[in-house]
């Protein structure tokens, strides 16, 4: 049986290590030197320099489980869903890590999201008067946003990968992004465009997240209302907790939404939603070629807010 090692307080890596040294002998360490996207509070055991400490941000496996004299460590079994390819590990409450051996890189999958947790008409009434609008405002930019709910029916959040966004943001990141993008010209380009279908958003956020995690989770759309992942300061600390959020609920992108909403423009794209002002709108939301991108979009929401208007709440 091969187990994960998870480590629940991550400021006990020496003391575990220590307690691994002790019992080298009884059982194999085989490394995860290839996965470098895990948290902090994973370990990784260099077999080749165990006792000179731990590479820090990865994990390690192990085929018989060891002992703990404390309880710091969990142990998490490996799914027998996995095949030669690709190995699961079942981490619990819907939560799977996914090690992909063809491209050396490991990303989470979650559950689908219980049904209850979609917004309703009164989260978004409850929405627009934190932020001082009218509802039918926020209704119609929702309705705008909104592309059938904010998950994929694999249970996913909807994303769509921004390839230009990443090019730009390996650039920030002091990465080559020149030679990036000639190697990964559909996920990495100066140029905007080359979506595809919804359908391959995945595997283009996967292979971008092999190259740079942060980069990549900024260069999507998420959720219902697809705001930008490099907006992710809008409401959370790094791009990783905006992504735990996004799959939590819609509820969670609707709140991502609002923050958003707040804080774009120091609040001129609030102050533009109360003034009816929609291709400012479009403007703060969408860029300033928003034209080339979405001309439907400021008459899309005036024609959505008139109708909202007119229906009896």
């Amino acid at each position: 049986m091969e187990y994960f090692v998870f480590l629940k307080n991550p400021f006990a890596k020496s003391e575990v290590v220590r307690q691994l040294a002790s019992q080298l002998s009884s059982w194999s360490i085989y490394p995860f030197s290839w996965v470098t996207q895990f948290p902090s509070s994973m370990l990784t055991i260099n077999p080749f320099s165990l006792l000179q400490g731990v590479k820090n941000g990865s994990g390690f496996g192990v085929r018989k489980p060891p002992r703990f004299e404390n309880a710091n460590v969990a142990l998490y079994e490996k799914s027998g869903r996995g095949g030669t390819q690709i190995d699961y590990y079942d981490f619990g409450a819907g939560q799977v890590l996914v090690c992909d051996r063809r491209t050396k890189f490991s990303y989470w999958q979650w559950a689908a999201p219980a049904t209850h947790e979609g917004i309703t008409q009164q989260d978004l009434v409850d929405a627009a008067k934190d932020l001082g609008i009218e509802p039918e405002v926020m209704m119609a930019i929702a309705r705008q946003e909104s592309h059938g709910g904010g998950f994929f029916k694999d249970g996913q959040p909807k994303i769509l990968f921004e390839r230009h966004k990443m090019y730009s943001h390996l650039k920030e990141d002091g990465l080559d992004a020149k030679a990036l993008a000639k190697a990964n010209p559909d996920i990495v380009n100066p140029k905007q465009g080359g979506y595809g279908k919804s359908s391959i958003q995945y595997d283009k956020l996967t292979r971008a997240r092999a190259l740079d995690e942060s980069a990549a989770l900024q260069s999507a759309s998420w959720g219902r209302f697809q705001i930008m992942g490099e907006n992710y300061r809008d409401l959370y600390k790094t791009p990783q907790e905006m992504e735990t959020a996004m799959r939590a609920s819609e509820k969670q992108q609707l709140a991502f939404f609002v923050a958003f909403l707040r804080k774009k423009a120091g609040g001129k794209l609030v102050q533009a939603l109360k003034d009816h002002k929609w291709e400012t709108v479009a403007m703060y939301y969408n860029g300033k070629y928003w034209k080339k991108i979405n001309p439907n979009y400021a008459t899309n929401i005036q024609k959505y807010y008139e109708e909202f208007k007119k229906k009896p709440q």
